[in-house]
């Protein structure tokens, strides 16, 4: 009789465990659907928006081009910068891990905000943006400089005088945008820093940085 009661216990908590885990993994399912949702429709903006760019360039009204940019790549950068929590939730969720579909189609938005980034410095002529630095990664757990330099570039980030965006994208990985940057820049080594347009392979330190990007005093933005 004691055997039958300890034999209902097991069986009880294995059924709660078991509800508690399909419970669990529908919620995380339809979190993570939501996160990829939520990029897919920062990437179709981003295609909307270039499509009306080409018509507004083709009529001649670059004020208008400037401001419309402007005011999308701000929009667009807050919406990614939004996604970063749920993003990183997604890569530890072992219930139902997205995180590689996630994490390509991030990066690939990414990589179409630095492309108008791109643009605006190329057509604007008041650039009141954010200057944007392409920092090349390994995916590799070994790459103990790539970490080094992430380390850097987040302090810089936080006292250069003026704004800087930093565009980390991985050479491994299959994202198309991001391997056509890695062949236009032949960035062989990780990690390697383009900033305007110069290539910097290797640890890049703190004092070397300030000297390239002119910071001078640290900015309170």
């Amino acid at each position: 009789m004691v055997l039958s009661v300890y034999w209902k216990a097991l069986i009880m908590t294995l059924l709660i465990l078991g509800a508690w885990a399909l419970l669990s993994s529908t919620f995380e399912s339809q979190r993570n659907a939501h996160t990829l949702e939520q990029i897919d429709s920062i990437i179709t903006q981003e295609n909307a928006i270039n499509a009306y760019l080409d018509y507004v360039e083709s009529t001649g009204n670059e004020a208008r081009f400037c401001t419309v940019l402007q005011e999308h790549i701000e929009l667009q950068n807050e919406k990614l910068f939004s996604l970063l929590e749920s993003l990183e939730e997604t890569r530890y969720n072992t219930l139902d891990n997205q995180y590689q579909l996630a994490r390509q189609r991030f990066q690939s938005a990414n990589a179409q905000l630095y492309f108008s980034l791109k643009r605006y410095e190329l057509k604007c002529p008041r650039n009141e943006l954010r200057q944007p630095i392409l920092y090349f990664y390994s995916d590799n757990e070994g790459c103990i400089d790539c970490g080094v330099q992430a380390q850097v570039l987040d302090q810089l980030r936080e006292t250069c005088s003026h704004k800087l965006q930093i565009f980390a994208f991985p050479i491994e990985g299959g994202i198309v945008p991001i391997e056509l940057l890695v062949k236009d820049y032949n960035i062989l080594t990780a990690p390697t820093l383009v900033i305007d347009e110069n290539k910097y392979e290797g640890v890049q330190s703190p004092s070397a940085l300030n000297g390239v990007l002119a910071c001078g005093e640290p900015t309170n933005a």
